[in-house]
């Protein structure tokens, strides 16, 4: 609730676990009862792209669907939903619970991001019953609904299945972190900025770098630490919210927090500061 503070959304609570359909069905009063397009996503989904979206709600619009469903492939798709389907029709989701032997060797997968139509949306998750081993009310039974009723149903492929991975443990966390690390460490170093064994440098979305300033390896830049221009940050050094100004040498393994450094200044290595926070 408070990473969401500010961006003027509604929340909605699950009170009982009955199924990703049940949870849809929670948010019905919250969605404004006039025809449109619900998108749906998976809150341990964080690498999918704005771009990604785009494409799928272009599809969904172009092809009059009632309901568009992203997919992807995985050489490995254990423990998700297959995609049953002929061209961009899908006429089946079968759970990894549920599925055959010959229908787990199916590599397309649900990605768990669905474009419905907000009057259809509703009329199926109505006629969607528990009738599986899990006793839940499965969102991935619109489409049996959808199919049977003669509505447009398609997918939309997400070529790239990291966009789509589900965080569900820490090993698939530090996945998650590592290639949104890496991305911003691309964007900065596109910027200007020199990034040695960039693998090992971990720096916040708030931060803030100059142009040609150098990071050695195995760096942590942390908080809104705002780094000027034509700066060198030897290797091991941890800066935690501090204002560091131009020309600024931190020598190696040391530690800043709340600190603010002059134009031209000299931090030698092993230097230990921290600054009463105002």
């Amino acid at each position: 609730r408070e990473s969401l503070h500010g961006y003027g959304v509604e929340i909605v609570t699950q009170e009982e676990q009955l199924g990703t359909g049940h949870a849809v069905q929670m948010a019905e009063s919250a969605i404004p009862e006039k025809d449109g397009v619900v998108l749906i996503l998976c809150g341990d989904t964080p690498l999918i792209t704005t771009v990604s979206l785009q494409e799928m709600f272009a599809r969904h619009k172009a092809a009059n669907a009632q309901l568009t469903l992203m997919t992807t492939l995985l050489e490995e798709p254990k423990g998700y939903g297959r995609i049953i389907s002929s061209a961009d029709s899908i006429s089946a989701i079968v759970e990894e619970k549920e599925a055959t032997a010959a229908q787990k060797k199916i590599k397309e997968v649900n990605a768990g991001i669905y474009l419905v139509e907000r009057s259809f949306l509703f009329e199926a998750l109505a006629k969607v019953t528990p009738d599986n081993s899990q006793g839940e009310f499965y969102l991935t039974d619109i489409v049996e609904y959808g199919v049977a009723t003669g509505r447009r149903v398609q997918k939309s492929v997400n070529s790239d299945p990291m966009q789509v991975l589900g965080v569900n443990s820490k090993v698939e966390l530090g996945a998650a972190q590592q290639l949104l690390q890496g991305q911003r460490n691309k964007q900065l170093m596109e910027k200007g900025i020199t990034i040695f064994n960039e693998n090992t440098v971990t720096i916040s979305l708030d931060a803030q770098i100059g142009i040609d300033t150098i990071l050695n390896q195995n760096i942590m830049i942390l908080g809104k630490t705002v780094i000027g221009k034509s700066c060198v940050i030897e290797s091991g050094a941890v800066i935690r919210d501090c204002q560091i100004g131009d020309c600024v040498y931190v020598g190696a393994n040391s530690v800043l927090t709340h600190c603010i450094i002059d134009d031209n200044t000299q931090i030698a290595p092993l230097t230990y500061r921290e600054q009463p926070h105002s």
